[in-house]
């Protein structure tokens, strides 16, 4: 990572000509991406997800703020995208990029947690949506994109569980701040758990 170099990582540029030679032009904002390399550069030894078209440009940004202990899972769905990441960015290894349905891959992984989140589908998919939080570690952030109404689509009181093996979401819980009404960005954080309280000894 670079301090204080607004720039975006030169990985984004070699995804994107790669993309577009395909036909493919995954549209990540510049000012987007900066906030993404910021908040992976604050959680050390972190573990992030990258999800939704424009996975491999958003975690170019993920990869160049955070450090050497951390991990990235690059979570894409087309076999084409997929070929152009391994080549960018599979010979970091801190990177994994999957290849696989988004909400089947949460639910295989139901027993993990995350730091950062980015979904660039969250308005598309409430379901998604809804596993991804489940599975933020307490002080987690998920950026959810193209996203109108994020305590609503999450938090809806009639909301059904997404998959029988999902855990309700206690609204309460998390704290939402909407960034960007016209992309539709909102940062969600799961709250941090007090600490324990310790017992004294008699």
């Amino acid at each position: 990572m670079h301090n204080l170099d607004p720039k975006p990582p030169a990985a984004c540029a070699r995804i994107r000509a790669a993309l577009a030679a395909r036909g493919r032009e995954p549209d990540v904002a510049p000012r987007l991406g900066e906030m993404i390399r910021v908040l992976a550069a604050s959680k050390a030894s972190g573990t992030f997800l990258s999800l939704g078209e424009g996975a491999g440009e958003v975690g170019a940004w993920i990869l160049d703020g955070m450090d050497l202990s951390s991990g990235l899972v690059a979570l894409v769905q087309d076999r084409e995208e997929a070929s152009v990441l391994e080549e960018e960015l599979g010979q970091d290894l801190r990177v994994s990029v999957h290849r696989q349905d988004a909400e089947a891959f949460l639910v295989d992984v139901r027993a993990h947690r995350f730091d950062l989140i980015v979904d660039r589908i969250a308005g598309e998919h409430s379901g998604i949506l809804r596993l991804g939080l489940a599975q933020l570690r307490s002080a987690g952030l998920y950026v959810a994109c193209d996203l109108h109404d994020p305590l609503h689509t999450a938090f809806a009181p009639n909301a059904k569980p997404s998959h029988p093996q999902a855990p309700p979401l206690r609204p309460e819980e998390f704290a939402v701040a909407p960034l960007d009404d016209a992309r539709g960005v909102s940062i969600i954080v799961r709250r941090a758990l007090p600490p324990a309280k310790r017992r004294r000894r008699a």
